[in-house]
């Protein structure tokens, strides 16, 4: 460490031009094994790159891949310190906010509060980081993230104090959630910041940027919707000045549960405005619909829901019936009427999402039943989730088990998107219900005409998971892997070796290699379900010989034989002595090179004719 010390020395006297010998020599040390020896030269290598004038400086780039991947965190910090802000550099900042070192994350979020101005980095980025320092899991991070990042660099340095101008640069219409986060946490810090964002406030004039301040207020204190809506009658002027702009009627929806709805009638005009006005928009977006049924579910009783959406389907009724008469339109509908099919379908869904017991129930179910015969992808993916919720707003599973071949079909043959949703549904019913047919339990099928061969809901899902686990799209792999995964954790379904043997098959198959997805939630998956118990445990030893079983029978065509054998014993090792704390049992150690000798020796038996085999190794068996 001594030598860099005098290095660094050197470079404050030497001219630039002899600075070059130098190069070299501490780009090698800056690969040496001890950490305080990298740690050390990463301070002389700051003062040799140039990125500004070359993108591709050498030192610059060793710099940056120090920052990221360097196993030290003291090197991590030091090149952090070190690096200079650039176009090439300013994403591994970024990441490092992500550093599993609290010190780092700390670190790396004063970098980019005192060196980086939020409008230098793109607008992805800059939420990025707000939504890991705010929701950090160490406390320290939170703070640091808030007081020296949001309030001091970007709100006091860059924006000068001015908290509509910092929240446009989030980009509030997009990262709405982040963007409230962010103003809500500085004005409940601060009386006099809150103070000073009412006054910037006008309900009836708001912009996407003021409507979001006027959210994060209302959040932070119970006091301030009173001094903006005194009575009911001015918060339904608000929404009625904003009725071009969904974003910013939104944000005051959302704020509607901080209003006095005593009023009785501000209520009436409030409940007409919704039902009237807002509701029946198609140009409302569906997220602003969700929350005016919210408002109207506490502003009024759920049958004045259920009558709003039940007018809604009785006037898409009328209109297909007034053109079914138009030749036109005989094969085909037109755009108006999917629109207010797709309108009626989302305030059918809004409703099924609250609570409450269903006076029409067969009406709503028919309607949402025949937006499966459109044509019309989006009205198909809308009646499947509406169809989905309505089963699982039931105690027991005889909804389900009733849809289920609707769903399976679905799963079967129709777009990717609705394919997707419809395992997605299924994995739920299985979360929710036992999803077993009645009749199978304590009655001879015999006796009451069913099919004895006829599998039950829930090996009717599980068969289709597994089937979906050797799909040719990845996305499909991806739930089928991840809903089987979820099933075995909750222990909502029997746990097998077969049923692991083919996780762990998936897992270590090369072409999922680029399943990021499925790799991520697979490596959560295996260590906490083998962790969970000894039985687990066991289970993973029986689906490593399965699974080595597998790949010496596999076709040497078939992806399964390009599978190592070895990563994955080894891997599966792994999850047995760390997650016991004990070494595997002696079972286990004994059939595994068992198996490796039948993988090595089944070329060489199936090209030797029998009899020569038997007798060359008969002494093995």
């Amino acid at each position: 460490m001594e030598p860099e010390r005098v290095l660094n020395a050197l470079l404050n006297i030497f001219p630039g031009g002899s600075q070059e010998p130098l190069v070299e020599k501490l780009m090698s040390r800056a690969k040496d094994k001890v950490p305080t020896v990298r740690a050390a030269t990463i301070s002389g290598l700051g003062r040799l790159q140039n990125p500004i004038e070359d993108a591709e400086d050498e030192v610059a780039s060793q710099l940056v891949f120090m920052m990221s991947y360097d196993s030290s965190p003291a090197v991590r910090k030091a090149a952090l310190s070190f690096t200079m802000i650039s176009t090439c550099s300013v994403a591994a900042f970024v990441r490092r906010c992500h550093d599993v070192r609290e010190d780092v994350r700390k670190t790396a979020l004063r970098i980019l509060a005192n060196r980086v101005h939020p409008q230098s980095l793109p607008i992805a980025s800059r939420v990025e980081i707000l939504r890991a320092g705010l929701h950090d899991r160490s406390s320290a991070v939170r703070k640091t993230c808030l007081e020296v990042l949001l309030r001091d660099g970007w709100l006091r340095d860059a924006c000068g104090g001015d908290l509509i101008r910092m929240i446009s640069y989030l980009d509030p219409e997009i990262y709405s959630n982040v963007a409230i986060d962010a103003a809500r946490l500085l004005v409940t810090a601060s009386e006099e910041l809150l103070m000073k964002a009412v006054g910037q406030i006008n309900p009836k004039e708001l912009t996407a940027e003021t409507a979001v301040l006027l959210r994060a207020c209302v959040a932070s204190s119970d006091f301030i919707a009173e001094t903006f809506f005194p009575s009911t009658l001015t918060f339904v002027e608000a929404l009625k000045c904003t009725e071009t702009t969904s974003f910013m009627q939104k944000q005051l929806l959302d704020i509607a549960g901080s209003v006095d709805m005593t009023d009785e009638v501000g209520r009436q005009e409030l409940e007409r405005f919704l039902l009237e006005d807002l509701i029946p928009n198609i140009d409302a977006g569906s997220e602003c619909l969700r929350s005016a049924v919210s408002v109207l579910r506490r502003s009024s009783s759920i049958d004045t829901v259920e009558r709003m959406a039940l007018n809604a389907i009785e006037g898409v009724k009328l209109s297909e019936e007034e053109h079914e008469d138009e030749a036109n339109i005989a094969n085909e509908e037109s755009l108006k009427q999917t629109e207010a099919k797709l309108r009626a379908l989302e305030v059918v869904e809004a409703l099924l999402s609250h609570k409450g017991e269903l006076s029409d129930r067969q009406q709503i179910q028919m309607a949402v039943l025949n937006g499966f015969t459109s044509s019309n992808s989006v009205l198909r993916a809308s009646a499947l989730q509406c169809l989905s919720v309505l089963c699982l707003r039931e105690k027991e599973d005889d909804e389900a088990l009733r849809f289920l071949p609707l769903f399976v079909q679905v799963c079967g043959n129709d777009t990717a998107e609705l394919r997707l949703m419809a395992m997605k549904c299924m994995v739920d019913f299985l979360m929710a219900f036992r999803m077993e047919d009645r009749s199978s339990e304590g009655e001879n099928p015999e006796e009451n005409g069913n099919d004895s061969t006829t599998p039950s809901g829930k090996a009717l899902i599980l068969s289709l998971l597994l089937d979906n686990l050797l799909h040719s799209d990845s996305e499909m792999r991806t739930v089928a892997a991840e809903g089987l995964a979820r099933l075995l954790f909750c222990a909502r379904i029997e746990a097998e070796p077969e049923i692991l043997s083919k996780l762990l098959l998936l897992f270590f198959n090369p072409a999922t290699e680029d399943d990021d997805l499925h790799r991520q939630s697979m490596s959560v998956f295996f260590p906490a379900f083998a962790a969970r118990s000894q039985t687990n445990r066991s289970l993973f030893e029986e689906a490593l010989i399965l699974t080595l079983n597998a790949i010496s029978s596999a076709p040497s065509v078939s992806p399964i034989a390009s599978v190592d054998p070895v990563e994955m014993s080894l891997y599966t090792f792994y999850l047995l002595e760390v997650c016991s704390g004990i070494v595997a049992s002696l079972n286990i150690l004994l059939r595994v090179p068992t198996s490796f000798l039948s993988l090595t020796l089944a070329p060489t038996l199936a090209q030797r004719p029998t009899a020569e085999a038997n007798r060359r190794f008969g002494d093995l068996k």
